[in-house]
């Protein structure tokens, strides 16, 4: 490479190195939460950065997408999640974890529990043990901090034990100051009602519909014990069960939420700074 070549190359280097920098620094100063369900179809996938920039994957989806979701969502250097959470073991929220952990450095998973024989179960169960990633199993009523002013509880970790234990479903609600969010995985109206017996303090302003709006969620009952102002729904514009239901769909509007739906709204994206929240989508 001749001198002018090496020049030039230099000045591109420094260039980029400088427009780095200066996009982190600007991350840095932004203390805003930020919550993202990101738009993989027949699955559930989300996203959270808290103001001190840890970085939280919920799920994954059932292919490649939740990939280039990531890419969007953070910077394209950005190679490392601080965490990874299995809302469910079924193929269509483990199979896109496959490639995110052969594609990111994981600092710990939060299992479900529970036994499942999907190929992509043991596909990502073997890439943990062979990172030698910390893996906790969750239990109900377990608290786990995602930074100083966030937290997260489990309001249920056995959600499918009418399926054997098999899905591992995860009930999550997450709170930063006065933004909370309720994530509800694959649950359905009787888990709903088991968390309202329950006495458990599930009111929140973003609500995760169950089992991606189908006829078996958002049962009016808890939908009055949320008291949601946003429902999103996770789904696949072309799955062949209908989802979402159109009477869940009326339910939720009576309850007066905003629905989102990633086959319409694609990727959501809710932005907070602890007092007020706003939602918005990609479309």
């Amino acid at each position: 490479m001749n001198k002018k070549r090496y020049k030039y190359f230099l000045v591109l280097i420094l260039l980029v190195a400088g427009i780095i920098l200066a996009l982190e620094l600007k991350r840095f100063n932004d203390r805003s939460f930020k919550f993202y369900m990101l738009n993989v179809g027949a699955g559930n996938a989300f996203f959270i950065e808290t103001p001190s920039k840890n970085q939280i994957l919920i799920g994954g989806g059932p292919d490649r997408s939740a990939l280039g979701e990531l890419g969007d969502v953070m910077p394209f250097w950005d190679r490392s999640l601080d965490l990874i959470i299995l809302i469910t073991h079924k193929s269509e929220d483990t199979s896109g974890l496959v490639d995110v952990l052969k594609n990111y450095d994981v600092k710990k998973i939060i299992d479900g529990g529970g036994v499942s024989n999907q190929s992509s179960y043991r596909e990502l169960d073997g890439l943990i043990q062979g990172k030698k990633i910390e893996r906790i199993f969750a239990t109900s009523g377990m608290d786990v901090p995602l930074d100083r002013d966030v937290s997260m509880s489990i309001l249920g970790a056995d959600a499918d034990e009418k399926y054997g234990g098999r899905g591992g479903n995860l009930i999550l609600r997450i709170v930063f100051g006065n933004t909370r969010f309720l994530l509800m995985g694959d649950a359905e109206k009787p888990d709903e009602l088991s968390l309202v017996s329950s006495g458990a303090d599930i009111k929140s302003d973003i609500l995760q519909v169950g089992h991606h709006g189908s006829k078996n969620s958002a049962n009016p009952l808890f939908l009055d014990r949320v008291l949601p102002k946003y429902a999103l729904i996770s789904v696949d514009a072309k799955n062949r069960y209908g989802y979402p239901d159109q009477n869940t769909l009326d339910t939720i509007a009576k309850a007066s939420a905003k629905i989102f739906r990633t086959d319409l709204n694609s990727r959501i994206e809710v932005i907070s700074d602890s007092v007020n929240f706003k939602v918005v989508s990609k479309r």
